[in-house]
């Protein structure tokens, strides 16, 4: 039984040795091949890393973009409700949203 298992392990060795054998003949008959294809897998995956850093880059300036105009939109509307309180204690102004119809608006 174990000669069997010892004879096996030897035929699967050698037939893996050939099998390797045969491959590295084959890639070194076929270089140019071997290299080329290395070459557009090395562009495909530039590319794609390209892809997600681009993808990153992006989605992160969109979110410090409506920060920023959050903030924006936040120190507009303190500044006219500053402003319209101050302007409430003026007399002859009337603050309205429709202070083209509204006489001294």
């Amino acid at each position: 039984m174990a000669q069997r298992i010892f004879f096996s392990l030897g035929i699967m060795c050698k037939l893996i040795h050939r099998v390797k054998t045969l491959f590295i003949q084959q890639l070194y008959k076929r270089t140019a091949l071997v290299l080329s294809i290395m070459f557009c897998i090395g562009i495909v995956a530039g590319l794609w890393n390209t892809h997600l850093l681009s993808s990153k880059l992006i989605k992160s300036k969109v979110l410090q973009n409506a920060s920023h105009y959050a903030q924006t939109i936040q120190a507009a509307r303190t500044l006219y409700s500053e402003v319209a309180t101050r302007a409430k204690t003026v007399e002859g102004i009337t603050i309205t949203h429709d202070y083209k119809n509204i006489e001294g608006g």
